[in-house]
């Protein structure tokens, strides 16, 4: 039976609530000395072209992926019946453009422009509830939504570093494969209700050539934040991911409330 049992007569029933469920994969060097390794995340480029389907909504949860990544109650089924009304996609890069500032920062630029614009047009994208794909599409075709867009420049002036004197002032590059909007999203003919308890995958299928734009990717690494105390310098590890998100309605029991 689609959702839960609706009864009448001074029970609980269920109310549609506005709410957007969304999964997260990413590829981070930092990725080891987690505390919590939450599943189909890599370390490499490479270590991420080695796999074949990347899925969403059937792998991680908010028990082994934090709630910033994942909001998921269950791993493997949906906790409520959802009523899917759009899905969207966000290949999100570093936000720096400079691998290393010594080393030279056009790395992590080209590391953006390849995962933000080309790795998407390198992948299909499937929606599939139960048995059924309700979506099959290529995955640049599917909109970030919510997301950051843009870019700028850093300014790197006093920082004592000679490497630097050609480079000046790496880019900073936040944006994702289009523009990011709540609307930006692919919208769905007909709503899509999914039961209560229902196996729900987003699956995300790289092509020969994208895996091997991936394997050829190196890092990430790290951004070195250089002071002119050396003492104070620092180093970040750097993120890639892409989140996956369904938005719609899921349906509950209106809480503390009593209804005829």
């Amino acid at each position: 039976m689609y959702g839960q049992t609706v009864q009448a007569g001074g029970e609980f029933y269920n109310v549609g609530e506005e709410f957007t469920v969304y999964d997260t994969i990413a590829v981070t060097p930092d990725l080891d000395t987690l505390s919590q390794q939450p599943p189909g995340w890599y370390g490499t480029f490479a270590a991420m072209s080695g796999a074949t389907i990347h899925s969403f909504f059937n792998v991680r949860n908010k028990g082994n992926c934090e709630l910033a990544y994942c909001n998921l109650d269950g791993r493997d089924q949906f906790s409520f019946a959802f009523q899917a009304d759009s899905i969207s996609i966000s290949f999100w890069g570093s936000g720096f453009a400079f691998f290393d500032v010594v080393a030279g920062w056009t790395r992590h630029f080209l590391q953006n422009a390849l995962w933000q614009a080309s790795l998407p047009f390198e992948a299909s994208l499937t929606l599939r509830v139960q048995q059924d794909d309700k979506l099959k599409l290529n995955a640049l075709m599917a909109s970030p939504g919510y997301g950051p867009v843009g870019g700028g420049y850093g300014d790197l002036s006093g920082i004592g570093e000679a490497a630097l004197a050609g480079s000046q002032h790496p880019m900073v590059a936040a944006q994702t494969q289009g523009v990011a909007g709540p609307m930006a999203r692919i919208k769905f003919p007909n709503r899509i209700n999914i039961p209560r308890r229902a196996n729900v995958a987003a699956e995300l299928n790289f092509t020969q050539y994208g895996r091997a734009v991936l394997t050829a990717m190196t890092g990430p690494g790290i951004v070195t934040q250089y002071a002119p105390n050396p003492a104070e310098t620092y180093n970040v590890p750097v993120m890639f991911g892409i989140t996956c998100a369904l938005h719609g309605r899921r349906l509950v029991q209106q809480r503390g409330e009593l209804h005829a």
